[in-house]
């Protein structure tokens, strides 16, 4: 099993929906001019339906107590919100990854397109909130895939102010340029996030995730659960972070119910968020 040590920081140059609190005094009229009324650049990105996010993976990779390289991961978003409820946005990834640890290499991760709807459930009508959302992937002609197709559902409730929970389901179907039973066909995985509220800025998330892959025309790759517990803090309404622990207590094919040593390894990661807008 391989085992990965994230440092993860995400600059979120976004909140593509804010709407502005106030409005600026009334100038006299003795002083006004033809522009005294205007918003100003940065007042009317806020109220524009756009937002731009920055976000920045970057991860070491270890096998036992060796570390194998670092990768780190760009995405660099744009998204238009049309109506209250349906967003459109573009993705761009650049990729800089050193697995020999002298010399690193920069490449083009492929642009993705993605259509989201929200509250298509909401909690005060049905008991629960659901969004849903489409993505198509192109990769540059060196990746073994042309593309992918996303399909994504995600349920989420509020039981109390201490507790509430996700189920997120997700289904990749993967566009091959060759039909090697090694390259995936399509992946399924199902996230479970419940969280828990301490306080108004710290809560604990014990996330686990399940997943499947597929190969051939009928042959599943492997099963994985997937444990990163995380805690998490706001530390204003615009700064946040998180510190979880990543690992792999199940996998299928390895003979043992539990993977070996998952308790005492696998990753540790750290993310930064910020909104600019």
């Amino acid at each position: 099993m391989k085992l990965m040590i994230t440092f993860l920081m995400l600059f979120s140059v976004s909140n593509a929906y804010s709407q502005a609190t106030s409005e600026a005094a009334a100038v006299p009229p003795a002083t006004t001019s033809n522009t005294s009324t205007d918003l100003s650049f940065w007042e009317k990105l806020k109220k524009a339906p756009v937002g731009f996010t920055i976000l920045n993976d970057t991860s070491a990779r270890t096998n036992a107590t060796t570390i194998q390289g670092v990768t780190s991961v760009t995405d660099v978003s744009f998204r238009y919100k049309f109506t209250g409820k349906n967003s459109l946005g573009l993705t761009a990834r650049g990729i800089v990854s050193d697995t020999d640890k002298t010399s690193p290499k920069t490449t083009y991760g492929g642009t993705t397109l993605n259509f989201s709807r929200s509250k298509i459930l909401t909690q005060e009508k049905y008991g629960v909130n659901m969004v849903s959302s489409i993505s198509l992937k192109a990769y540059p002609s060196e990746y073994s895939n042309s593309g992918y197709g996303l399909l994504r559902t995600a349920f989420s409730r509020t039981f109390s102010p201490v507790f509430s929970s996700t189920v997120d389901i997700r289904w990749y179907e993967y566009a091959r340029r060759t039909s090697k039973d090694s390259l995936s066909r399509r992946d399924f995985l199902i996230y479970y996030i419940p969280t828990f509220q301490i306080n108004e800025k710290l809560s604990v998330s014990p996330t686990l995730l399940f997943s499947e892959s597929i190969n051939g025309p009928q042959t599943v790759n492997g099963n994985y659960i997937n444990f990163a517990p995380s805690v998490d803090y706001s530390f204003t309404e615009k700064f946040s972070g998180s510190l979880y622990w990543d690992t792999y207590p199940m996998q299928s094919g390895d003979g043992s119910f539990f993977s070996s040593r998952w308790y005492s390894t696998g990753g540790l990661g750290f993310v930064l968020s910020y909104a600019v807008l």
